[in-house]
């Protein structure tokens, strides 16, 4: 997503920059919304914001404090749990963010405090910071990010104001992917499948992430499900959620050839052949059921079902009703 800009979401910026100008802006924020929406981008925006010179709002701009802040080198502006590596936001990172926001800003008007996938935060992590999200410092603001809401306690969501960023319309999105990432060709495809998801569209345009999720459907087609998911299920609980999001999108390719008779708006046009072999022997209701099925399959994993039980259903359920 470009580092410049945040797109989308009017009505979450018409709310925040009504609560900033009267300040009133809770100073602990739960920014929700799935992988791709701009999480990041938003809470560095909001940072911006918050500490702007000139102050702007959500626009680019060439001060001092907003230079630092998209450098990474303000003082005041802190950010955890952004180490690709990490399988955990440590108590370690929590306890420091605890000390620093105790005291005074450096040179910022507010200081912000940025945990990025606060769902991986340790449940000593979480509990540790629950007295600082009650009664946040004056002059400071925490920001909370995360695609899996229900991993966080209770009592956290609960000491938390909710911004839940949402996916852009295809208008918004093929506009913004002609003229801020100059791309031309498929944008109507990409916005489709992408489900709204600028970061996500962005990864198929770039060609690396839609080669490899046909290559999976490719490799599923022709091995079938149970060799399938033996090779590629056991994998982190992400990329099991990731795979059943594939699953799904190729189930969606079947329904919309039942409607159109096109390979145009496919997701996975290389698959023709085994899409009208079973569109034509799967009614529209089967593979709805299906679908239902998958999405069931989905919310488990957020539960932490475990992964090896999740494969053996999907194959199972795969076979039963697709093959």
């Amino acid at each position: 997503m470009s580092a410049n800009k945040f797109f989308g979401n009017e009505r979450v910026l018409s709310f925040v920059k009504n609560s900033i100008e009267n300040k009133s802006l809770s100073h602990s924020l739960l920014v929700t919304g799935e992988k791709g929406l701009g999480k990041k981008t938003f809470a560095r925006f909001l940072a911006k914001a918050l500490n702007c010179e000139k102050r702007t709002f959500f626009e680019p701009c060439d001060c001092v404090s907003c230079a630092k802040i998209d450098s990474g080198n303000h003082p005041d502006v802190r950010w955890y749990g952004v180490d690709e590596e990490k399988t955990s936001v440590k108590i370690a990172e929590v306890k420091d963010l605890i000390h620093w926001i105790s005291l005074k800003p450096f040179e910022a008007t507010t200081k912000v405090f940025i945990v990025n996938d606060a769902h991986d935060m340790t449940l000593e992590s979480q509990n540790a910071i629950l007295k600082t999200l009650e009664e946040p410092p004056p002059q400071s603001e925490v920001i909370l990010l995360t695609d899996h809401r229900n991993l966080l306690l209770e009592t956290i969501v609960s000491r938390t104001v909710e911004i839940n960023l949402r996916p852009l319309t295809s208008k918004e999105m093929i506009r913004i992917l002609r003229s801020d990432y100059n791309v031309d060709e498929d944008t109507a495809l990409f916005a489709q499948i992408s489900g709204g998801n600028l970061g996500r569209a962005i990864g198929y345009a770039e060609g690396d992430e839609l080669a490899e999720q046909r290559r999976l459907i490719n490799q599923w087609l022709k091995f079938g499900s149970w060799d399938f998911f033996s090779a590629e299920g056991g994998k982190t609980r992400e990329e099991q959620r990731e795979l059943v999001d594939l699953l799904i999108r190729f189930l969606r390719d079947i329904l919309v050839y039942q409607q159109v008779s096109s390979k145009e708006m496919l997701f996975f046009p290389h698959e023709l052949a085994r899409i009208k072999e079973i569109s034509a022997t799967r009614s529209s209701d089967e593979l709805i059921s299906l679908v239902k099925d998958l999405i069931r399959v989905r919310e488990s994993l957020e539960d932490n079902l475990n992964q090896k039980i999740v494969s053996s259903y999907l194959a199972t359920k795969i076979e039963e009703k697709l093959f």
